[in-house]
């Protein structure tokens, strides 16, 4: 009996502070972020370093700068062009981007340079599965004269739709395609009818974006041309303008009563790092003129000019509209904002969120696969009443409610522990059974893995444990 208990306390998973583990995480935020600094004084005056590209790649992909990993990763490739190595990381690279096909293509490279690299094949294997687990991803283009704003473009993976062995992204009134030119390196945009012509490798368009740019890269590629009817024109804030699953679908916030006109419209929500504030979403105006961020040193959602992004990402409080304090900008009654008049804050009847979409709000879930303890293995439910609040985040709790999901700002990351540690996380608290990599978002369509379970004495990585799908609970309501 005194044995089978021990078993079961065993098998029972105990959540474990990341203080205690700290000294054996071999990964430190802090040590990468200096790491970064280290390997910038080397390529300062020697660009073309190769061990010294590598290391800082590393170093940024630790701290979730995929997108400047990846062009340290293409400049030691152009130095290097045959090692396995170097290649086998850029797809790992673009697998956490979620970019698979070049995921795929890259792997199978550095394996016909070294059939042994298990990263190369690892790597393959699981970006093949990701592809196919993958959510439909939609965008929206925006600045054009010839394509309407804002009308979104599905992503199609059917075999009767790839070209030049890529997607295409189709628009939803079934007028337009946008697909990958590989005579140009380029994606571009065409009229539907004209897409059996495409496929035969026909490279009508009348938009364009700049070559060598993946339509899926986080930063929301720009700068594309247009064909006026006489001649290509540069639009240079025409592009892409949002970009996430189909489901769960991007949320939006649409503000009313502020004096200034241009601040009544509707903001889109913003998921990829370099749009983030606090590691936190953020809510962008369709002309990008302005967005929504949330605060965390008063604790509170605000807004600003889009040229301010930077200064504010630096921990500037500039802003001239502001939402009461505490007050989530997903409820129902997100009224009494505050403005700026240009010398004081003012309070105008009725400012605030008039209406949060789509309709109805239900709540995303979250499902994780992959660790070594199966009851890890589950859907977790997003959950925003302020009880189960951490770091005035929302949670995700397990459909048993014995486990949630948090995010653990110390440690820039997603976590999961025990729901009995609520009041402690909420408190401060670290402790956790599993932890996603430093800065992930669990709501990507990549589907990122390479998330870290605690076992024994140690945090143990592994390269298939992580989000194995998300989406929605179309019978519940977001609370």
């Amino acid at each position: 009996t005194r044995h089978r208990r021990c078993a079961e306390r065993w098998r029972r998973p105990r959540p474990r502070s990341d203080v205690e583990a700290s000294k054996r995480d071999p990964l430190k935020r802090t040590s990468q972020a200096q790491a970064v600094k280290d390997w910038d004084a080397v390529l300062s005056s020697a660009p073309s370093n190769v061990p010294a590209l590598i290391g800082r790649a590393q170093a940024k992909r630790y701290l979730g700068d995929l997108q400047s990993a990846l062009s340290d990763y293409d400049r030691a490739l152009c130095v290097e062009t045959d090692n396995a190595s170097i290649m086998a990381n850029r797809a790992q690279t673009h697998l956490e981007l979620g970019l698979f096909r070049q995921a795929i293509k890259g792997f199978a490279g550095a394996l016909a340079m070294d059939p042994r690299n298990a990263v190369a094949t690892n790597g393959k294997a699981l970006a093949i599965r990701q592809e196919q687990d993958a959510p439909v991803r939609t965008l929206t283009l925006r600045g054009f004269k010839r394509v309407p704003n804002d009308v979104p473009f599905v992503e199609q993976k059917r075999a009767e739709d790839i070209v030049n062995d890529c997607e295409t992204y189709w628009s939803t009134d079934g007028k337009h395609v946008l697909y990958f030119c590989k005579q140009e390196s380029r994606w571009k945009g065409g009229v539907a009818c004209d897409f059996e012509k495409i496929k035969k490798g026909d490279i009508s368009c009348f938009i364009a974006a700049p070559p060598h740019f993946n339509i899926l890269m986080p930063e929301l590629v720009k700068r594309w041309q247009e064909w006026d009817g006489n001649e290509w024109v540069k639009r240079t804030r025409a592009g892409v303008n949002s970009l996430g699953p189909l489901q769960p679908p991007l949320r939006t916030v649409t503000l009313a009563g502020f004096l200034r006109s241009g601040l009544n419209t509707l903001y889109t929500e913003r998921r990829q790092l370099n749009y983030c504030v606090a590691s936190r979403e953020t809510y962008w105006s369709g002309c990008e003129r302005f967005f929504l961020f949330w605060c965390r040193r008063e604790l509170r959602w605000k807004g600003s000019c889009t040229r301010h992004l930077e200064k504010i990402r630096a921990g500037e409080l500039s802003s001239f509209m502001s939402a009461p304090l505490g007050v989530d900008i997903l409820a129902p009654t997100g009224k009494g904002w505050f403005e700026f008049d240009g010398s004081t804050w003012i309070t105008p009847p009725g400012t605030g969120v008039s209406h949060v979409g789509p309709e109805p709000l239900q709540p995303r879930t979250v499902t994780l696969c992959g660790f070594a303890r199966d009851i890890l293995n589950t859907r977790y439910e997003e959950r925003r009443s302020p009880e189960y609040l951490v770091d005035a985040r929302e949670t995700y709790f397990s459909s048993d409610n014995r486990l949630l999901l948090f995010w653990c700002a110390p440690d820039n990351r997603w976590k999961v522990s025990s729901y009995k540690t609520l009041k402690q996380l909420q408190a401060g608290g670290l402790h956790a059974y599993a932890s996603a990599p430093t800065g992930a978002d669990i709501l990507s369509p990549a589907l990122r893995k390479g998330w870290y379970e605690w076992k024994g004495h140690t945090w143990n990585y592994s390269t298939r444990a992580g989000v194995g799908a998300i989406g929605v609970d179309a019978i519940g309501v977001a609370v």
